[in-house]
């Protein structure tokens, strides 16, 4: 009996041991468990705040693209109305410059009408003594028409120092 006294003692002592193991390895997966929730929970939580902070991404970027669109269209209209106003202005520097240059020229021409009318005279009968003998060899028609052409230019020109 007293062997079987000490191995029941012992049997105990092993059952013990071996519980305590349980315990312990239970106690352990129990944190393992603990630890594993705690885990998933933060990831959880991280991926919600990714997704809250994508989101918030996302609208940003749609209300400043939506800013800058409409900027770009007030821009592009201010750009159209300045396009439209250079080109009234451009014309109109245009037109002054015109005047002037005109004014200038009448301010030169002035008192030297005659003068100028008379050199281009020259000029023209010089044309035609020097195209003489071309006229010479002309068909007598084509001769005629010249000479009606020839006779206009002069004409005129006695018209305009008349």
């Amino acid at each position: 009996m007293i062997i079987d006294q000490k191995l029941e003692d012992q049997i105990n002592l092993l059952e013990q041991k071996f519980q305590k193991q349980v315990n312990d390895l239970a106690e352990k997966l129990n944190d393992v468990s603990t630890n594993l929730e705690n885990i998933q929970d933060q990831i959880q939580n991280q991926k919600d705040d990714s997704i809250g902070l994508n989101n918030e991404i996302n609208e940003l970027i749609t209300k400043t693209t939506s800013k800058i669109e409409s900027e770009l269209e007030d821009v592009k209209g201010q750009q159209d109305v300045l396009k439209v106003s250079f080109d009234v202005l451009e014309k109109n520097i245009l037109e002054e410059a015109k005047s002037m240059i005109y004014s200038e020229v009448r301010m030169a021409c002035h008192n030297k009408e005659e003068e100028i009318l008379m050199n281009m005279w020259i000029d023209e009968l010089k044309e035609i003594i020097n195209d003489f003998d071309k006229l010479k060899e002309m068909n007598p028609k084509d001769l005629k028409i010249q000479i009606g052409e020839i006779a206009k230019v002069i004409a005129l020109f006695k018209e305009k120092l008349a």
